[in-house]
């Protein structure tokens, strides 16, 4: 009996992980990232109140991919920013795009990839399931700087 309430609550941990309800959250930002002429990915900044993103409260940033690319080729531009914006020193780009690595997937066209900072650690989605996370404010400041900051390539984005 009480292996089986062990293995109910256990279950229940994973299902609560796999689709959190970010229903609560309205859209703030909702823009079209474009290279050249080709759209890349639709990003979507979620807040409870449709307000700045604020690292006391929860966010989303929830992408839609127009194109295939490789967890590699994100990692890379990720990697890129962080250095071109000089977000964070380079022994924490190291380790965090080691942990990156472990939990992004290659995305097809059309399918999606969620961030979620839940005020203690930035959790990825794709396709709505669970792929993993990072703790800590500072590694969610530095991820979604890339397009809060005012140096961003996406300056539609810029928080004021």
């Amino acid at each position: 009996m009480n292996k089986f309430i062990l293995f109910s609550f256990c279950s229940l941990l994973v299902l609560a992980n796999d689709h959190p309800d970010f229903s609560r959250f309205d859209v703030y930002k909702d823009k079209t990232f474009k290279f050249l002429f080709f759209k890349v990915y639709d990003l979507k900044i979620l807040t409870p109140d449709k307000g700045k993103v604020d690292y006391k409260k929860a966010h989303v940033f929830h992408y839609t991919y127009h194109r295939d690319i490789d967890c590699q080729d994100l990692l890379e531009s990720t990697l890129e920013e962080w250095e071109r914006l000089q977000l964070c020193k380079e022994e924490h780009a190291i380790k965090w795009a080691e942990q990156l690595k472990k939990i992004w997937p290659d995305i097809q066209k059309g399918e999606t990839l969620t961030a979620y900072f839940d005020g203690v650690s930035t959790s990825y989605y794709h396709q709505g399931k669970y792929l993993g996370e990072i703790k800590g404010t500072i590694f969610a400041r530095t991820f979604f700087n890339i397009w809060l900051d005012p140096n961003s390539r996406m300056t539609e984005l810029h928080e004021d």
